[in-house]
């Protein structure tokens, strides 16, 4: 793939974002009163769109890579395997050794299966390997949600665009109340849970098919 400009640009400045979320959450948990306490809160709440911006990235590349070839599962699932899950399952491995250096887990621990499901299920192994477990659902779940969006631009052709906000608007919203009346019960991981981000997935995905489409409408 061609390398592209824009896409290189919002990686950096969500990377950048991320570097401040960890460096000024040291601030936030240490500086608790006063005005600085509040500047520090409100300027680290700001830069909480680097994790959705990330998903963002991927769901553009997944549709803006096909360049309206047929998505190869065989091809495109062997890819991700050795692109990510197996860095993913080495980091978690890093983790786990890291935190049993430094007495954070026993070795009675690595004995439960449930741990094993937090920490490569759920990208629970460290704090920010969460994202891990939100990606991998997103690859798992392509075929659907590229054939989802693809549906929705044949049905709505020239109103695509708008049809597909109004149907991730509403889906979301109704993940929202589903969760508060029933998936909150029974789970409490809901940040690894990819159905959270579907609007800006669904979103990033029909960019991606309509790259070119989508600039110049900025343009204008």
């Amino acid at each position: 793939m061609e390398k592209n400009r824009e896409i290189g640009i919002l990686r950096g400045i969500a990377m950048c974002a991320v570097v401040g979320i960890h460096t000024f959450s040291i601030c936030v948990s240490n500086v608790t009163s006063g005005r600085s306490a509040w500047a520090y809160l409100i300027f680290h709440s700001l830069l909480q769109f680097a994790v959705p911006c990330f998903i963002f990235i991927s769901s553009i590349l997944l549709s803006y890579t096909l360049h309206g070839e047929a998505l190869q599962l065989k091809k495109f699932y062997s890819k991700k395997f050795i692109r990510v899950v197996i860095p993913y399952v080495l980091w978690t491995l890093f983790y786990i050794v890291f935190k049993l250096i430094f007495k954070q887990l026993t070795f009675s621990d690595l004995a439960s299966w449930q741990n094993w499901w937090l920490w490569l299920g759920l990208g629970k192994a460290y704090t920010h390997l969460y994202y891990m477990s939100v990606i991998l659902q997103l690859y798992l779940f392509t075929p659907i949600l590229l054939g989802g969006v693809r549906l929705i631009q044949k049905a709505f052709k020239k109103f695509d665009f708008i049809a597909l906000v109004i149907i991730a608007i509403s889906m979301q919203v109704g993940i929202y109340f589903l969760n508060r009346y029933f998936i909150s019960h029974y789970f409490k991981y809901q940040a690894t849970m990819m159905i959270w981000y579907l609007y800006i997935i669904l979103l990033g995905i029909w960019i991606g098919f309509n790259y070119e489409r989508f600039k110049q409408g900025l343009k204008k």
